[in-house]
Parts: C-alpha cells; sequence; structure tokens
C-alpha cells in the first residue's frame, strides 16, 4: 500500500504543469468517470481481412496452442495456470495473495483469446470459438473493474479484441455481438480519457496510444491522425538516435519494439503508411543487432516483467529473435506472423548515446559494459542502480550475471533486485548509487562521465566514472585482451575513509568461476549467495562473491579468464594502478586514452 511518503516523492517528481494537469484531470474523471461516450465499433474494413491473412501464415502453432487453452490451460511467466474455461475468475490472482497486482493484470489481459479465436477458425472448431466468445461475454458482463481501472491496462485488451473478434463473428448472435463491442467501445472511451503524460508518459503511453488505434482500426470514432501523431513523437522521445530504448531496461526495449510492431501491422491493414515509424523500427533494430549476445537477446540491464503486446506463440518464452525477425518481415512488405532470421554483429562496439559498451570475441563472447543513465524522465521507472556493472557470455553460458527483477510488490521482494549491491559494480558504504522513492520511482541518482573508450581487433577498452557517492567517485576501466582475458579495474577515491565493496555474481548453471583479484587496502572476500531472478516472479538466489576494505583510496583489480583460471595478478597503486601478470602487463593513468600494456 502507498503511504503518504510515496505521495509527497511522487509529487516532487512532477513539474507545477503536471501536478495542476493532474488536478484537473481528477475532476473531469470524477463527473464522467468514463470519459466521453463513443460510437461502438463496427468490426467492418479492411483490418478483418488482414488479421484473417496473418493467422493463416501461422496455422500449425496457433491451432495447438488453441488446443491447449481450450482445455483450460494458460501460462504466465513460464508457469503453468489452470482455469475453468467455461468461467474464468477474472478477479483472483492466479498465483494466489502474493502481494504483487501484476499476476491478476496479467491474466485481465487475456493475450490468450487471440491463438484460441485464430486457432479455432484455422481448425473449424466451433467448440474453440464458442469457449472464446464466452470468455469475452463473461468479462464484459462482469465488468471488474478494479482489474481493468488503468487506461494502459485496457489498450492490451484492446489490441487483443481487435485480433480476436474478426474470427467469432460467426459465433456471437447480434444481443452478443452487442455487448461486446459495447464494452469494447467504454474501454476505448476509458483509456482515452485517462491517458498517461508528463512523468508517465513512458512505455505506458505508447501502448495506449497503440490500443486507441486498434481501436480505429475496428471503427471506434477517434480521430487517428491525431493518435498517429503523438505516437510518433512519443517514440522519438522514448529512444535514442543509435535506436536504444531510453528506459534503460533491455525487457522494455523488446516490449516497446513489439508494441511498434503491432501498431505497424495495424496501419499496414487498415492501408495507411508508416510514416516516421518505419525508420524508426529499423534503426531500433540496427540497436538490438549490434548490442545482442548469440542467441539474439540484449543485455539484460534493468527491470523486465516480460511485457507482451500480443502473444503470437503464447506457451513459448519470449524470445527477441521472433519479435525482431516480424519486424524485420513487415519492413520488407510480408504480410506475415513468421519472423524472419535476424543476427548479431560480430564487431565491439561503444554506444555513448544509449550508454552500452558492448566488447565480442567469436564464438559466443560478449562482455557488456553498463556506462548509460539510470532511466527515462524523472521517475526512471524501470532503471536500476547498475552504473558501470559489467555482464559476460560466453558461448558455455553467462559467467557475470545480472540479478533480474524478481517481482514489483511487496517492496521486500522488489528492492534487493534494483539496488546497487545487486549488481556487477561497487557498493560504497552500503549505500545504493541512486535513492529509491518507490517501486517506479528514484529520487537522489547518480551522473555518468564517458571518459574514454577504443575498440580494435585485439584489445577493447572503455573508462567511465560517476557520482552516486558523492562525494566520492568511482572509476572503471574494463579492458578486454582478445582472446581470454578481461581485466576490470576500479578505483573509488572520497575526501575521507570510506567501506567499498566488490561485487561479482556468477551463475549456479553457468561456467566455473575464473576470476582473480587484487585490492589496496587487502580486501575481506565473502563467498555466498545474491538475488536473481531468470524471470519475472522467479526469485531465488545464486552465487555471488564480494571483496570488502577501508580506506580514503581503494583500488580493486579484477583479472577474467575465459579460456582457463587466471593467475593472480600483482597490484600497485600510486596515482597510476599497475596490474601484472606473468606475461602481461598494465598500467592505468585513469585519464587519457587507453592504458599502457607491456
Amino acid at each position: 500500500m502507498r503511504g503518504p511518503t510515496w505521495y509527497l516523492a511522487r509529487l516532487r517528481a512532477m513539474t507545477p504543469r503536471e501536478a495542476a494537469w493532474r488536478g484537473r484531470s481528477a475532476v473531469a474523471l470524477r463527473l464522467r468517470p468514463l470519459g466521453r461516450r463513443l460510437a461502438e465499433p463496427s468490426w467492418d474494413g479492411a483490418w478483418p481481412e488482414h488479421v484473417r491473412a496473418l493467422a493463416e501464415t501461422r496455422r500449425g502453432s496457433l491451432v495447438a496452442d488453441a488446443e491447449r487453452i481450450a482445455a483450460g490451460e494458460l501460462e504466465l511467466w513460464g508457469r503453468r495456470v489452470e482455469v475453468d474455461p467455461a468461467r474464468i475468475d477474472w478477479a483472483r490472482d492466479p498465483f494466489g495473495e502474493t502481494g504483487d497486482r501484476k499476476p491478476l493484470w496479467e491474466l485481465n489481459r487475456q493475450q490468450h483469446l487471440f491463438p484460441l479465436a485464430a486457432g479455432a477458425a484455422l481448425a473449424g472448431r466451433d467448440d474453440w470459438a464458442q469457449a472464446c466468445a464466452g470468455q469475452m461475454l463473461d468479462w464484459a458482463a462482469r465488468r471488474p473493474r478494479d482489474t481493468w481501472d488503468s487506461g494502459y491496462e485496457n489498450a492490451h485488451r484492446l489490441v487483443g479484441w481487435a485480433w480476436t473478434a474478426p474470427f467469432l463473428r460467426g459465433f456471437l448472435s447480434p444481443a452478443q455481438l452487442e455487448q461486446v463491442s459495447a464494452s469494447y467501445a467504454e474501454q476505448a472511451a476509458f483509456t482515452a480519457a485517462r491517458p498517461s503524460l508528463h512523468s508517465s508518459a513512458n512505455n505506458h503511453r505508447l501502448a495506449e496510444l497503440v490500443g486507441l488505434l486498434a481501436a480505429t482500426a475496428v471503427g471506434v470514432d477517434l480521430d487517428r491522425e491525431r493518435l498517429w501523431g503523438e505516437l510518433e513523437r512519443r517514440v522519438a522521445a522514448q529512444t535514442y538516435d543509435d535506436g536504444g530504448g531510453r528506459e534503460q531496461a533491455g525487457g522494455y526495449f523488446l516490449y516497446v519494439l513489439e508494441v511498434l510492431w503491432v501498431a505497424a501491422v495495424l496501419a499496414r491493414g487498415s492501408g495507411y503508411t508508416l510514416g516516421t515509424l518505419e525508420e524508426r523500427l529499423g534503426t531500433m533494430l540496427g540497436w538490438l543487432e549490434k548490442v545482442a549476445d548469440h542467441k539474439g537477446e540484449p543485455p539484460p540491464l534493468g527491470d523486465d516483467a516480460e511485457d507482451r503486446f500480443l502473444r503470437v506463440e503464447y506457451f513459448e518464452p519470449r524470445r527477441a529473435n521472433e519479435i525482431a525477425g516480424r519486424v524485420r518481415a513487415l519492413l520488407d512488405g510480408e504480410t506475415t506472423l513468421v519472423a524472419k532470421p535476424v543476427g548479431s554483429a560480430r564487431d565491439s562496439v561503444v554506444l555513448p548515446a544509449s550508454g552500452l559498451a558492448v566488447f565480442r570475441c567469436d564464438p559466443g563472447t560478449r562482455v557488456v559494459v553498463d556506462v548509460g543513465e539510470l532511466g527515462f524522465g524523472s521517475l526512471a521507472a524501470h532503471g536500476h542502480a547498475d552504473a558501470l556493472s559489467v555482464l559476460l557470455d560466453t558461448a558455455e553460458g553467462t559467467l557475470l550475471r545480472d540479478s533480474g527483477t524478481c517481482a514489483y510488490a511487496p517492496p521486500e521482494k522488489r528492492e534487493p533486485y534494483r539496488r546497487t549491491s545487486a549488481h556487477n559494480t561497487v557498493v560504497v558504504d552500503g549505500r545504493s548509487q541512486a535513492r529509491a522513492r518507490g517501486p517506479h520511482l528514484w529520487g537522489r541518482r547518480f551522473e555518468l562521465t564517458l571518459e574514454a573508450h577504443s575498440v580494435g581487433a585485439k584489445i577493447d577498452y572503455v573508462r567511465a566514472s560517476h557520482d552516486g557517492y558523492r562525494p566520492a567517485r568511482h572509476t572503471r576501466s574494463v579492458t578486454f585482451l582478445k582472446p581470454g582475458l578481461v581485466i576490470v579495474l576500479d578505483r573509488i577515491d572520497g575526501e575521507q575513509e570510506l567501506e567499498a565493496t566488490l561485487v561479482w555474481q556468477l551463475r549456479p548453471d553457468g561456467p566455473p568461476a575464473r576470476l582473480a583479484v587484487a585490492t589496496q587496502p587487502e580486501a575481506e572476500h565473502t563467498a555466498g549467495d545474491g538475488p536473481c531472478s531468470p524471470r519475472y516472479t522467479w526469485c531465488m538466489e545464486a552465487p555471488r562473491s564480494t571483496w570488502s576494505t577501508r580506506g580514503r583510496e581503494v583500488v580493486f583489480a579484477t583479472v577474467i579468464g575465459l579460456e582457463a583460471a587466471p593467475p593472480s595478478p600483482e597490484l600497485r597503486h600510486d596515482g597510476a594502478t599497475a596490474v601484472e601478470l606473468p606475461t602481461i602487463r598494465l598500467v592505468e593513468r585513469w585519464q587519457g586514452g587507453l592504458p599502457e600494456l607491456g
């Protein structure tokens, strides 16, 4: 439950203009809770024919999924959920009383309806179609307001029903179709009346706009031109020029990419051009290719609740290659739900705008250094306090992992996964680099400076610093000596004595730890466990090693062997930092360009 402290922090994140707008909006919605009445959808036009043609391209998988859904099997975050397909309890958390509303909202997004309806039509199964229609009618009749009192959540159903209803026209009586249409118009009006604007205008607003565009595709009387124009502006504001997402969260990058794919499919299927969205989608695909691992996945930084806008392959985990491949097919002018092959780059790259350094060496090695900002806007809602964190994957698997997300509530589950101590970086005096003010709200945050970087055939390098522990400053350099050695140097410089803790998180099912650490002053090493969430709602622990020491100036040197365990390094620091191994000597002067190698 949100208390006075949260509301005060939320108010501080608003501009005076936003506070005034929210006050006026609250009054208006009290007078007219559902917004202005909208004409009901006609379910005619070009869109129904287009969505039926799309479904035909995935006939086999849609029919297979529909059979399981019709039998009462659903799936949320890799967990099987059994329901009565004749009467789902829309007001009951499918996972029980967890303190997190998201599983309940996820159930009410009803993303199983499209594969059920499409599979029914493709297989000629009237009983499946009747089950799907019955669920829509049941939900519309019961109107579980506590599960849809959000324009953002409604937007998912506006899209889902627009993809579902074209397959059910022959199974609904005129009275039943009227009931579905009335509910749809009511949800569209509600969504239009409750826009996520100002500090809340992140991916939620994109989803709302695309939900309303879906409503226009089925005949609801909304201003499509205005909605599309706002979508183009919001996309430009929420992505960097290099194509990365400003929310600093890999999972939400994929979510936004899918939201925009749905928008593009709706436009093409209704006979409209994509405008500036076409170029932006191409740029986003280019960014993903530059940063993806050998499986096509972006770095797992920030929040990831595996949000989907349309679950085409309902029982499969979300895969970046599927989302990106469908975008690629659409940009190539193909009417299909089948993903085209997409790849990942083989070259190292530093992306100053989106804040990632990605170092590569075949086969399958990827070193990621987070040199980006905390997150998007005044809330930075989905960012983690993970400045200068390092992730490392090899062909064997993940060596240095991210903590993941676990859950959005309650706080005792949420906070341990997004604070600095849950990431591969340095903690000073037990603090986090940014101060959490709520589950999706940050107060004090850090400023990060990218100081130097270079990529090449044999050596990749990056150095950056941040002020999240001000007045102390943390500077980190990462040198990748290809193909088998990564050297990470940390310098923490304060005005008085401080405690610094170096954190390295390992996967329990990954390759064995191949790292050696030297410190100045001498540090205490602790091998234990830390938070690990491989998927949303999956909350567990995995191996974590820490090194802690005290001093006014602290230096850590970590040597990571990709092919074999490295020897212990010798460390000397006197302004410059020298690391000596049997065959390599590296000197970091903490200024200028590359370190000296000998």
